[in-house]
């Protein structure tokens, strides 16, 4: 700073001129969290929502499996396949979608890095940990909901769901 103020040459912090851009960057990542958050809720809504829908559509079937003498643990069981299998398909489906989101939200950071610092082709790294992570959260998730589905769907009266047809 000495010798270059000898030369009248303006001399300071270049995170002082990047503020901006880091303050801009943790509000993004803050809707990114809120916006993760939002749609794993709503998934699990939605998840126990197709999983009522379809109780009440398939009254006359437990019922008979459960005349049959199927145990309530296998009526548990059939309700959490069904909710593995729509969380793996969200779950392929986000990544797809966020991948996407990403390639573009990183081609925009690019763009705003070139003006602040000499960094070119920052990208967005797929963490095969935060993955795995974001899939079994959402795996818990949906499983939580299939429970409380399935135990209400087990506790049906027999008589009752036989006589629904």
């Amino acid at each position: 700073e000495t010798l270059l103020s000898e030369h009248n040459l303006l001399v300071f912090n270049w995170l002082t001129i990047a503020s901006d851009l880091f303050n801009s960057l943790s509000f993004y990542r803050k809707i990114v969290i809120v916006t993760l958050l939002m749609s794993i809720l709503i998934t699990a809504f939605n998840i126990y929502n197709n999983l009522t829908i379809m109780i009440l559509e398939r009254q006359s079937l437990i019922g008979v499996l459960r005349a049959m003498g199927v145990p309530k643990p296998a009526i548990y069981k059939i309700f959490l396949i069904i909710s593995q299998i729509e969380a793996l398909i969200g779950v392929a489906i986000g990544l797809i979608i966020g991948g996407i989101g990403g390639y573009a939200f990183s081609h925009y950071l690019n763009q705003t890095l070139a003006e602040f610092l000499p960094v070119q082709e920052a990208s967005i790294a797929l963490d095969a940990v935060s993955m795995l992570g974001i899939t079994l959260f959402v795996s818990l998730i949906c499983a939580v909901t299939a429970y409380i589905s399935a135990r209400k769907a087990a506790n049906l009266d027999v008589v009752q769901c036989l006589q629904t047809e």
